[in-house]
């Protein structure tokens, strides 16, 4: 069964579309998808000498119908429209006359104004339509303000401070870590924290226009409040073995923190692992055999006679004079 062709209708009076009665070179379309025929097209132009470039950006069935039942009306409308735009003063305001994208741009400082050139140039726009697309100048000015307001978006209005952590990061680069400061804080702020460039995230205009700023910043890690913890037990003044018992029960408590810094495959404890890794950072060389032998804290490392090592495996002339020199850097920055 063949499909039947669809016939087309006026929007307005709903004659038939066809050759003779459809509008030349595609006119007198509609943008909810209706067309009028040649003749409601030759009465809407009369009416609205625009409406053959606008019908398909400001017209649909109901304007249609609206104007068409109402010529004398809409006919007058035009009318005004074109006296006031005649009789706009040219320096009606300076502001209007002297406004620039670039000068627009350099205005926005924070949200509130990103969301103000938007308002300006949905403002403009509205009176361009209100006065039937006629006047241009506010055309002009809404495109200005819209330019303006996709260029804002690019401008950086916070930094985040971003910064790998690890084990040894110091507590002052900790406490500030995910903090976030105005963009024109930012230089002095990072002289004083620091931080490379990849360590402080940019937070632009279009990050925060649409959302609250706290959704676009990067969220502090799970083990983050066990990092501080850790700080803490490291920078306290008491033993080592008081320290690797505290870090051991931390680790423990929070397995984020675990999973992140230590091997929870290995056979040695957190306290323990950490301890090594202290001691390798100050380059004493063969730390397992050393810490076999009962050296596992900084404290005994320092204690070593250089002489009596000497006899033990493996560590021969070179290997000793890198532990003199790991002593005495622990002794310097540790104990």
């Amino acid at each position: 069964m063949k499909n039947e062709k669809i016939v087309k209708l006026c929007a307005n009076c709903e004659a038939k579309l066809n050759f003779r009665t459809t509008p030349n070179f595609g006119g007198g379309k509609l943008h909810d998808g209706g067309r009028v025929c040649r003749d409601c097209f030759q009465k809407l132009a009369k009416i609205d000498t625009g409406f053959g470039l606008n019908s398909k950006k400001i017209y649909d069935t109901a304007r249609v119908k609206e104007v068409l039942a109402n010529p004398d009306y809409f006919a007058k409308k035009q009318i005004q429209a074109k006296e006031r735009k005649s009789t706009i003063q040219t320096s009606s305001s300076t502001n209007e006359k002297n406004v620039t994208v670039e000068s627009l741009v350099k205005s926005v400082k924070n949200e509130k104004d990103l969301k103000k050139l938007e308002r300006q140039s949905e403002k403009y726009m509205d009176k361009f339509q209100e006065s039937d697309n006629d006047n241009t100048r506010y055309e002009k000015l809404s495109e200005i303000y819209q330019d303006a307001f996709d260029k804002a978006c690019d401008i950086i209005f916070y930094y985040q401070f971003t910064p790998e952590l690890e084990l040894n990061t110091p507590r002052s680069i900790l406490d500030f870590a995910y903090e976030v400061v105005n963009a024109e804080d930012y230089e002095k702020i990072r002289k004083e924290i620091g931080g490379t460039d990849y360590e402080w995230t940019e937070i632009t205009g279009d990050c925060v226009y649409d959302d609250k700023l706290e959704n676009a910043l990067e969220k502090r890690p799970f083990y983050y409040d066990s990092m501080v913890k850790f700080r803490q037990i490291v920078d306290r003044d008491s033993s080592f073995e008081t320290k690797q018992e505290e870090i051991n029960s931390l680790a423990n408590s929070d397995k984020s923190f675990f999973d992140e810094f230590f091997d929870r495959e290995s056979n040695e404890s957190a306290g323990e692992q950490w301890t090594k890794e202290l001691l390798y950072s100050y380059g004493v060389p063969l730390i397992d055999r050393l810490y076999d032998l009962g050296y596992n804290t900084p404290q005994k490392i320092v204690e070593i006679d250089l002489e009596k090592i000497k006899s033990v495996n493996g560590l021969g002339p070179q290997k000793v004079e890198q532990l003199g020199i790991a002593i005495a850097k622990i002794k310097k920055n540790i104990l």
